[in-house]
Order: structure tokens, then C-alpha cells, then sequence
């Protein structure tokens, strides 16, 4: 009897009912997450104890190896100078044994697949270092990737090179992707809400806009989904740490590689997220102004390729506003660092006087503008 090959799948933008469907088609009886930290704060069912009690109504056993295979590590050992190693992880012991434990179920005829977060294999660690281990270990290896499709091993780290990514691991928008099919793909939406099509299109075509936008009108994706289809960066600027640790995680849940730059970080954290910028592991950043201006990231910037600039709250800019931040006025200074990058400001709330001022700070010229309806029958919910 052939062996069985080791699956690997991410749940992304999937449904619980999607998920489960899939991992039916492919016959599994073991799904082993690799998530370093088995949550999900957005997709709360693909969380440790609601999945396995799903999976085990469907006659599927859920185990937890994040310990032994997750992608960050706690071990000090695994990193150099703060930054993760693969090839210092893969001489864990704790590691080795977790590749043990999949290779005897494999061994003893278990249909097995690896889960994380990342719907994508060629965005995760279960494609780029599991997979890598067991291909060398004979291992037949079959990604489920975004379109339920099965790839093997080298069809993953092709995609790194020849198609959706790029030798440092950067996605590029696929030939026939269009904003609307990524906005059902990604995002799971059918059609954009009001103004939504029209400032992303402003962005695509890079054009500086202004949008003003009430809370739960759907601002965020004006700027997440043209994120998603040039090749630089796209930095956001927040100026609450809960708020932009909040949206990475959404994103995260959906596939989309996005991090984070502020004072929660300790050192090794703020390297390796830096040294995964530099590498284009990132499409969007969010970071807080005052990290923004720090030299070493005007430093990093400056060496990277960024397509856009989205300052959210943009009203902390003016000084007729009614929440002026001086650190805002600085983010000029990002602004005259990035002069290829189209220039996103976002707010809930502006009068004309601070609508000029916001023009006149980030030296915008003859920007779109967008001014939303704040009828209450209006407005949406995120």
C-alpha cells in the first residue's frame, strides 16, 4: 500500500463549513495545528477547543504540536541576532521530535494534515520549513492552497520565484485578480459599500486622496485591498496600539501577511519584524507616528519600495481639529521620504478648514476627495 502524503492547510478566509469540507475531500483523519499560539480572536471557531469539538462531531482528531512546530518559537536558541532562524529551528530537538510524531502517523497509514492561519503555504512556515523537512525526509508533501487546489512541494517554492511571490516572499497581484474578486476572495464580501470602489480606485491609480468616512463605513479596506495588488509596502499609521494589534490580527486570520511597528514590541521582536519587512514578508505595516519617525525605521523605509502612505485619524493632523497631535505635523517628514507613494488620509470626522489643513500639511496636490453621507440609515457596520 502507497503511503499517504502530509497535507498542509490554512483556514484564511474560510469558513468553519468550507474548512471542514475540504479536509473531508482529502479523507483526513488527524489534523495536527502548528500555530504557535492555537487562537484566533476574529475567527473564534478555528480556536483550540471550539475546532476540536467541531472537528470531532465530524469524526476528525484535532492535535496540538505548536509547541513542538510552530513558526515562533520561545527557544532563544532559535533566533539570531532576534531574528528566527530555520536552520537553527530545524536542530531542535523539540522540533525533531514533532517531525518524528507526523512522520509515524504517516508511517502507521493516518491521513494527516498541518494547519495554521495562513491560507496561503508559500506565506507560512508549514510550507517554507516543515515541508522543506519532510521533502528532505522522503516525505511526500501536498499544500491545499487558496482555491482548494492540491501543489506539491515544489509547486509551493516555485510560487516564490516564478508566480505569486517573489524571491523575498512579496505576493504580486495574479493576472486575472480585479479588486472585486479579491474583495470576495479575501474578504468575503460581494459587493463594496458606498464610495468604497471609487477611493480605491483614487489609490490605484495613484492619485493622493482625502476620504471622509464615518465610523463603520468600511475606511480600512480602502486602503488593505489595493495592499494586496501592487508589489511595495503599504504603511498605515495609527495612533491606537489596540487598533492596529486588533486589525493585524483580522488580517492575519484572512491570509494577509500584516505586522506591526510600536513600544509593545521588545527588541527581538522589533528586529525580527523588521528584518521581515526588509525581506517584502510584509504587505501592510502598521505603526504608530511617533515609531514611524524613529531614524532606523525612516532608515528601513528608505531602503524598501512603498506604494502607499495611509495616515488613518488624519484629522490629529491639522490644528484646528479637535484631537491635534504634533507628532502627526511631523509625519511630513515620511511623506518627503516617500515621494512615490500615493497618500491615503483617512478620518471619521473633518471640517473644511480641517480638510485644507490636512492637504496642506502632506503637500497633497489637487487630491481626490471623498466626503461620505453621516445619515444614520447610512451608515454599516465593520
Amino acid at each position: 500500500m502507497s503511503q499517504s502524503p502530509v497535507y498542509t492547510i490554512g483556514y484564511g478566509s474560510r469558513s468553519l463549513t468550507d474548512f471542514i469540507r475540504v479536509l473531508q475531500q482529502q479523507q483526513i483523519e488527524f489534523l495536527i495545528d502548528v500555530r504557535s499560539q492555537p487562537y484566533s480572536r476574529h475567527k473564534p471557531d478555528f480556536s483550540k477547543e471550539p475546532l476540536r469539538q467541531f472537528l470531532a462531531d465530524e469524526g476528525i482528531r484535532y492535535v496540538f504540536m505548536g509547541h513542538q512546530l510552530g513558526g515562533r518559537p520561545e527557544d532563544p536558541d532559535c533566533y539570531r541576532e532576534g531574528i528566527l532562524d530555520y536552520d537553527l529551528l530545524e536542530e531542535m530537538p523539540f522540533y525533531k521530535a514533532g517531525i518524528a510524531r507526523v512522520q509515524d502517523a504517516v508511517d502507521k497509514g493516518f491521513r494527516v494534515a498541518l494547519m495554521c492561519s495562513e491560507e496561503k503555504p508559500e506565506q507560512c512556515h508549514r510550507g517554507k520549513l516543515i515541508g522543506r523537512t519532510l521533502s528532505v525526509l522522503s516525505v511526500a508533501i501536498r499544500h491545499i492552497d487558496e482555491n482548494d487546489q492540491l501543489i506539491t512541494q515544489e509547486e509551493m517554492m516555485l510560487r516564490q520565484t516564478n508566480g505569486q511571490l517573489t524571491l523575498f516572499g512579496t505576493a504580486t497581484k495574479p493576472a486575472n485578480e480585479t479588486p472585486e474578486t479579491i474583495l470576495k476572495r479575501v474578504f468575503g464580501f460581494d459587493e463594496f459599500r458606498p464610495l468604497q470602489a471609487n477611493i480605491i480606485q483614487s489609490v490605484m491609480d495613484k492619485q493622493d486622496t482625502v476620504a471622509i468616512m464615518p465610523t463603520g463605513a468600511g475606511k480600512s479596506l480602502c486602503y488593505q485591498l489595493p495592499a494586496l495588488m501592487w508589489p511595495g509596502l503599504t504603511v498605515v499609521v495609527s495612533p491606537l496600539i489596540s487598533l492596529m494589534e486588533d486589525q493585524v490580527m483580522q488580517l492575519r486570520d484572512m491570509g494577509v501577511p500584516a505586522t506591526y511597528l510600536n513600544s509593545t514590541l521588545g527588541r527581538d521582536g522589533f528586529a525580527y519584524t523588521v528584518a521581515q519587512i526588509r525581506q517584502g514578508e510584509v504587505r501592510l505595516l502598521y505603526a504608530a507616528p511617533e515609531t514611524l519617525l524613529r531614524p532606523d525605521v525612516l532608515d528601513l523605509l528608505n531602503e524598501i519600495e512603498v506604494s502607499c502612505l495611509t495616515i488613518d485619524e488624519a484629522h490629529c493632523i491639522s490644528s484646528w481639529g479637535h484631537d491635534f497631535r504634533p507628532e502627526y505635523r511631523q509625519l511630513l517628514k515620511v511623506r518627503q521620504l516617500l515621494p512615490d507613494a500615493v497618500c491615503l488620509a483617512l478620518t471619521a470626522t473633518a471640517t473644511e478648514r480641517v480638510r485644507e489643513d490636512i492637504k496642506k500639511n502632506l503637500v497633497m496636490s489637487e487630491p481626490a476627495e471623498y466626503l461620505a453621507s453621516f445619515d444614520r440609515e447610512n451608515l454599516y457596520l465593520e
